[in-house]
């Protein structure tokens, strides 16, 4: 009975699977096109999920120092509150998150705000 030689076992040992060299050859060329992938993917714009709290915020502080206070949020227009805590100019703000576009109506007199 003869015997398989050492090196005909680790030939067949070694063919079942991936060397090491190939495993990091895939994971560069997977490392190449990530960047890629990622800066395709566009990102929600957060400031609409912020804009409430920094609005009330504004219009509470005119409120407690009963002086004219401004709100420049985030390239919107400017919005001015005056000592009583009262919006100067009723406007629309649109604001874009993902796939999908939010209307902030900033009603004459109190400010109150209604999303749609």
């Amino acid at each position: 009975m003869t015997r398989p030689s050492p090196s005909s076992t680790a030939r067949r040992r070694c063919s079942s699977g991936f060397t090491l060299l190939e495993c990091l050859t895939a994971l560069f060329i997977l490392s190449l096109f990530m960047p890629v992938a990622l800066s395709m993917t566009r990102q929600p714009d957060v400031t609409y999920y912020l804009f409430d709290d920094r609005y009330f915020c504004v219009q509470s502080d005119a409120l407690a120092s009963a002086e004219t206070q401004e709100l420049d949020y985030a390239g919107q227009p400017l919005i001015t509150f005056n000592q009583r805590g009262n919006v100067s100019l009723a406007r629309t703000l649109t604001f874009h998150t993902g796939l999908r576009e939010h209307a902030v109506i900033i009603e004459l007199g109190g400010g109150r705000l209604v999303e749609r």
